[in-house]
């Protein structure tokens, strides 16, 4: 290391090298490294756009957003907006769980509106009260996840539905998912994740994935925006819509 580095000496140990000091290129470079394999969520994003899922289009940018700055404050140990790579991190936490969540119920293919929007805002609630329980407990992150596994096996199940999935799609985004969290787990050792390259493939794969699986069920947020609209044209009526 450069006995005169510009970066702080709170942050010289963040590029994953152990217990050797890191040097500003570095530093550098696991910032530049972890920022862009976030931009590989972005086609994802433009897919879930198009499908007007709007709270899944936002909650994913915040996802992104809130990771880039994350790893921007984390290795140059600056402040945005006035917080520090802590505070970016809690809120990385958030949104990355709530994608999870979101995927979840999406896959779980629920046909009425309010049951799907009580549903995700449910999740939201509880991410929000268990990452302000212990943003930094394993098990905060995880809970969440698993639980809204079971949202689909409920869903399908109780209407003995056979879900109408691109199973093409959902095949490939699912096996890329798994290759994703691998490189997660691999990740979680940051002080041996030289230039946090496994972090930054677990976005690659992650956001990949999340590609495929959006466009597993083509038909999910036709229906929902179908309903939302026709249920405006009957408020104008002044009718009562019913479900179909």
């Amino acid at each position: 290391m450069s006995e005169a580095s510009s970066f702080p000496k709170r942050v010289l140990f963040k590029c994953g090298h152990g217990t050797q000091a890191c040097e500003d290129w570095e530093l550098q470079a696991t910032a530049l490294v972890n920022m862009a394999s976030n931009l590989c969520m972005l086609p994802a994003i433009v897919r879930i756009w198009q499908q007007e899922l709007r709270w899944e289009a936002v909650s994913a940018c915040l996802s992104v957003l809130t990771s880039l700055l994350y790893h921007l404050c984390e290795t140059t140990g600056m402040t945005f907006f006035s917080m520090n790579d802590g505070q970016w991190h809690r809120l990385d936490n958030i949104g990355a769980v709530i994608c999870f969540t979101n995927l979840f119920i999406y896959l779980s293919d629920i046909r009425d509106v309010a049951k799907d929007q009580y549903t995700k805002f449910s999740f939201l609630a509880l991410v929000l009260i268990l990452q302000e329980r212990g943003p930094w407990e394993l098990k905060h992150t995880v809970w969440p996840i698993v639980l809204s596994l079971f949202v689909p096996l409920i869903s399908h199940g109780s209407v003995r539905r056979r879900p109408d999935f691109n199973y093409r799609t959902f095949v490939t985004g699912l096996g890329i998912l798994s290759l994703a969290f691998v490189f997660f787990a691999h990740g979680l050792d940051d002080n041996n994740d030289y230039l946090r390259f496994s972090h930054a493939l677990w976005h690659v794969f992650v956001g990949v994935s999340a590609f495929y699986l959006w466009a597993s069920v083509p038909r999910h947020a036709v229906l929902l925006s179908r309903q939302e609209k026709e249920k405006e044209k009957e408020r104008e009526r002044g009718g009562v819509y019913k479900n179909p």
